[in-house]
């Protein structure tokens, strides 16, 4: 089941989103996502 998003959640989806940086360094540098040039600092998102 899929809900909706809430704000207890926003580590997680912040988490997530710097793991596609560290994918894109590592793996596959276009994994077909925009991102900036400069992974952004996490107090920052």
């Amino acid at each position: 089941m899929i809900r909706e998003l809430e704000w207890k959640d926003m580590d997680d989806v912040i988490r997530t989103y710097f793991s596609y940086y560290d994918e894109m360094e590592t793996v596959n540098p276009d994994i077909g996502l925009v991102f900036y040039w400069i992974k952004p600092s996490f107090p920052g998102e």
